[in-house]
């Protein structure tokens, strides 16, 4: 099995608690991808773009949703590197951030703003 790549990156901006945009990925070798989407593998994070108007049900979830797309904002403010397992089944590339802390999978998991996810069918109810 080949290894996943490790690069520097720089964010452009968080979309939600499990995904970004990275306004530069460093390949190397003065080579760089600009503005990929990037979906952090093995975790699904509460929704933050919800019409509570439609879905009163679901305002829950659209807070909780909101504070994980904070603290992902607050953990990727220094250096971050990204580890690539490819791309998922939207086109996105599905990998793991990095911060100075660490994982930030991890991180949102020990605050329970994230559950384990592997790209099926979304058990978690966020109530």
């Amino acid at each position: 099995m080949i290894e996943p790549f490790v690069y520097n990156c720089k964010l452009s901006r968080v979309i939600d608690g499990d995904t970004v945009v990275l306004s530069e990925i460093d390949l190397g070798f003065a080579v760089y991808l600009h503005n990929k989407t990037v979906r952090i593998a093995g975790i699904d994070t509460p929704e933050s773009r919800i019409n509570v108007k439609k879905y009163p049900e679901r305002a829950k979830e659209k807070q909780l949703g909101v504070l994980a797309k904070v603290r992902l904002k607050e953990y990727l403010k220094g250096q971050i590197t990204v580890k690539s397992h490819g791309t998922d089944k939207y086109g996105r590339i599905l990998g793991d951030l990095y911060c100075e802390l660490g994982n930030v999978a991890d991180l949102l998991k020990s605050e329970k703003l994230a559950v384990d996810y592997d790209g099926g069918k979304k058990t978690k109810v966020w109530l």
